[in-house]
C-alpha cells in the first residue's frame, strides 16, 4: 500500500499556500506505537503490504491444515480450547519480541499476517467434522451456496434461482467459488464453508493494508481487528471485508490524507471491486462520501480542477471494474421492471439497533471515545471529518429510510447502518486513543514502544478472545452466532448421513434426500440434466444445480423474479381440476413450464406457501409421484 500520492494528471499536487491543520502530519505521536506511517521509498521486498502479505500467505494454509489434522471434537473442551492456546502462544511470542528487540513497525506487519490466519485457524477448529460452512444450508447461507452453484454452469452474472435474470447481490463472492469448483473439483457445498473462512482471514490483512496507509502500523491493525467486534459474521465474508475496508477507502480516496491520496487508477479498482463484494456499505454511505468529497473541495485552494478529475476518474474506473454485475442488473430494471419484497423482512434489528455506542460494554465505550473524537477533533486531525461524515450521512440513511418503514413497510435494510457506524466509530475510537493517550503517557515515565506492545498485545487479546467465545459451537447454543456455528454440525449429509461430531442432543433441520430424489428424477427424466424444478424447499438447489421456478421464501426474493406474481401463478394452477388441463397448464405458466414438484407434505394438502397442490391434480400417466413417509417433500415428475 505504498502507493504514491499522484494526481489524475500524473504529477504531485502542489502545496497549499496556507495548508489546513488537517492536512499536516498529525502530532500524536506515534511513539507510543512504535513508529509514523511508512515513507514512500520504501523497497518492494519490505514494504508492509509485502510482509503482511507473505506473512498471511505462508501461514494461512497451516491455519486451514492442522485442525482438520488434530481432528478434536469441537464440542468437546480440548477442541473448544484449542484455538486460544495456539493464539495465545502466539501473542505471547510476538510480545516477547516486541520487548526484547526493537523491532519496528514490520513487527505490525507480521502480527497483521498471523493474526488473521489465527482468525481463519479459529474458524476451522469449530467447523472440524462437518463439510458445510457456518450456519449449514440454513438461510442466507444455504441461498449463497445456491448462487455459487449456479456459476458452475453460467459465467455471467446470474439470479440464485431463477434462469435468464442477472442478479440483484453483488456476485463477486459466489461467482469465484463456483469456478474455483470446477477447477478443483470439489462440489460447490463442501468449498463454501473453505472459502468463507479464507475470506475472514484476508479481510483483517485487506483492512489492515488500508489503514495502514494512512496511520502507524499498530493503529492499522487494531482497527482493522476490531471490525469482528462489530460484525465478524463467518457465513457473510464478503459483507465483512467491505466493511473493514470501506472507511479507510474512504479518506484515502477522498480525503486528505499526510501521505497524499490513493491515484484515482487503485482507488477506481478497489472501489469496482467493494461494488462487486457487497455494495450495501456505499449505499448507506452515499450521502458521508458525498459530504467528504465536497469539504476536500472546498478546503482545497489549488489544484480543484484535479481534484474533480481525481474523483471524476476513480469513480469511471469503478464503474468499469463494477460493469458486469451492474449493467445487466441496470438494463433489467429499465427494460423488464420488478417487485421489490426483499425489504418486508422484519426482525428484532429494527429496534435492537441505531446507536451501537450506547450499548453498556467495552466495545460500546470504545465506540463512544470513537463519536467524542470526532466531534472534538475533527479540526486537528485528517481522519475525523471523514470518518464524522460517513456516520452523520449513515445516521442520515437510517432516519430517512425509517421513516419510510413506519409509511410503506419496506426497511430498505435500514437497519444494516449501525453496522457500519459501529465499525467507523470503534475505528474511531482507537486512533482517538492513539491521538490522546501519548499526550498523557509523556507525563509519566514509560518505555514507549514497550508500553505500545502491550497495548497492542491487549487490545488483540481482547478481539481474539470475544471473537472466539461468540462463533465456536455449542451443545446448548444461547446466542445467534452459537447456534449458527452449533448448525453447522447439524446440517444433514445429502445421503441424510450426519456430520462426524453431530450432538446428540440438540435438534437440527430435517434431512432432505437429495440422493435419492436426484436419482429418481433421472430414472424418469434421463435426459434432463437440468429440469425446471419447484421446490417448497430451498436446500434442493444447493446441492444440484437444476432451473428452478423461484425460491421458496418470499423475503429473501430478487426484484426481477417478481415472487408476488409468480405465485399468484401457482395460486391459479391449483385452481384447476382436470389432470390433463393441469398437466398443460404447468407446461405453459406465464414464468415457464413446471417439470418436478417437490412440495410440503400437510393436512390440507402438498403445499409451496398459500399453494395447495392435491394428489387429483396429477394424472399417473403424466406424472411418477412419490410419496414416502419417510421423506419431508412428496417428489412429483413429469413423465
Amino acid at each position: 500500500m505504498e502507493s504514491s500520492a499522484l494526481r489524475p494528471g500524473g504529477t504531485e499536487e502542489p502545496a497549499e499556500p496556507r495548508p489546513d491543520p488537517a492536512e499536516e502530519r498529525p502530532a500524536p505521536a506515534e511513539e507510543l506505537f512504535l513508529d509514523a506511517p511508512p515513507g514512500r521509498t520504501r523497497r518492494v521486498f519490505t514494504a508492509p503490504a509485502t510482509i503482511a502479505l507473505a506473512t498471511w500467505l505462508v501461514a494461512i494454509p497451516a491455519a486451514m491444515v492442522v485442525p482438520e489434522l488434530m481432528n478434536l471434537n469441537p464440542f468437546a473442551e480440548r477442541g473448544a480450547f484449542a484455538p486460544v492456546a495456539i493464539g495465545a502462544g502466539l501473542l505471547a511470542a510476538g510480545y516477547a519480541v516486541s520487548t526484547w528487540w526493537r523491532a519496528g513497525a514490520w513487527l505490525s506487519d507480521v502480527a497483521a499476517g498471523l493474526f488473521a490466519a489465527w482468525v481463519a485457524l479459529t474458524l476451522r477448529f469449530g467447523l472440524t467434522g462437518t463439510p458445510f460452512g457456518y450456519a449449514g444450508l440454513q438461510s442466507d447461507n444455504g441461498r449463497m451456496t445456491t448462487s455459487a452453484l449456479r456459476y458452475t454452469v453460467h459465467l455471467w452474472s446470474t439470479d440464485t434461482f431463477v434462469e435468464g435474470l442477472p442478479s440483484e447481490y453483488p456476485p463477486l463472492f459466489p461467482w469465484v467459488v463456483g469456478r474455483l469448483s470446477l477447477v478443483l473439483h470439489i462440489p460447490v457445498w463442501r468449498l463454501v464453508g473453505p472459502a468463507e473462512v479464507v475470506l475472514m482471514s484476508f479481510a483483517v490483512v485487506a483492512g489492515y493494508l488500508m489503514w495502514r496507509r494512512l496511520v502507524s502500523a499498530p493503529a492499522a491493525l487494531v482497527c482493522a481487528a476490531s471490525v469482528l467486534l462489530v460484525y465478524g459474521v463467518p457465513f457473510k465474508p464478503f459483507t465483512v471485508v467491505a466493511l473493514v475496508v470501506t472507511m479507510p477507502w474512504v479518506i484515502a480516496t477522498f480525503g486528505r490524507p499526510p501521505n497524499g491520496r490513493l491515484h484515482w487508477l487503485p482507488a477506481g479498482l478497489v472501489g469496482g471491486l467493494l461494488l462487486l463484494t457487497y455494495h450495501g456499505w456505499f449505499t448507506f454511505a452515499a450521502v458521508g462520501i458525498l459530504a467528504v468529497i465536497v469539504s476536500t473541495y472546498r478546503h482545497t485552494e489549488r489544484a480543484r480542477g484535479r481534484f474533480v478529475g481525481h474523483v471524476l476518474l476513480t469513480g469511471a474506473v469503478a464503474l468499469v471494474v463494477a460493469s458486469p454485475y451492474l449493467v445487466p442488473f441496470g438494463h433489467a430494471i429499465l427494460t423488464q421492471g420488478g417487485e421489490a419484497v426483499s425489504d418486508l423482512y422484519l426482525t428484532d434489528q429494527i429496534t435492537n439497533s441505531g446507536f451501537p455506542f450506547l450499548e453498556p460494554t467495552l466495545l460500546g465505550l470504545l465506540q463512544l471515545v470513537g463519536l467524542a473524537g470526532l466531534v472534538l477533533l475533527r479540526q486537528g486531525t485528517f481522519w475525523a471529518r471523514p470518518m464524522l461524515y460517513v456516520v452523520l450521512g449513515a445516521f442520515a440513511f437510517w432516519l430517512g429510510f425509517g421513516i419510510r418503514f413506519l409509511v410503506d413497510g419496506h426497511t430498505t435494510l435500514f437497519y444494516y447502518v449501525d453496522r457500519l457506524n459501529g465499525a467507523v466509530l470503534a475505528a474511531a475510537g482507537v486512533l482517538t486513543l492513539v491521538h490522546v493517550v501519548p499526550l498523557l503517557a509523556r507525563k509519566i515515565t514509560v518505555t514507549p514502544y514497550k508500553a505500545g506492545a502491550a497495548v497492542v498485545a491487549v487490545a488483540l487479546l481482547w478481539v481474539g478472545y470475544t471473537y472466539w467465545q461468540a462463533w465456536r459451537p455449542r451443545t446448548h447454543p444461547e446466542t445467534s452466532e452459537a447456534y449458527y456455528a452449533t448448525v453447522s454440525h447439524l446440517e444433514p449429509l445429502p445421503d441424510c448421513s450426519s456430520t462426524r461430531y453431530k450432538p446428540k442432543k440438540v435438534r437440527g433441520p430435517g434431512c432432505l434426500p437429495v440422493d435419492e430424489i436426484e436419482a429418481a428424477v433421472k430414472r424418469v427424466r434421463p435426459d434432463d440434466a437440468s429440469p425446471h424444478t419447484l421446490s417448497a424447499q430451498e436446500r434442493l438447489f444447493s446441492y444440484l444445480p437444476w432451473r428452478a421456478y423461484s425460491g421458496a421464501d418470499r423475503t429473501s426474493a430478487g426484484t426481477l423474479v417478481r415472487f408476488d406474481e409468480r405465485h399468484a401463478e401457482l395460486v391459479r394452477l391449483t385452481d384447476i381440476t382436470d389432470p390433463a388441463e393441469f398437466a398443460d397448464a404447468t407446461r405453459h405458466t406465464e414464468f415457464g413450464p413446471i417439470d418436478v414438484f417437490l412440495l410440503n407434505r400437510t393436512k390440507k394438502g402438498w403445499t409451496f406457501g398459500t399453494a395447495t397442490f392435491r394428489g387429483s391434480q396429477f394424472d399417473p400417466a403424466e406424472w411418477k409421484v412419490i410419496d414416502r413417509l419417510d421423506w419431508p417433500v412428496v417428489v412429483v415428475i413429469r413423465r
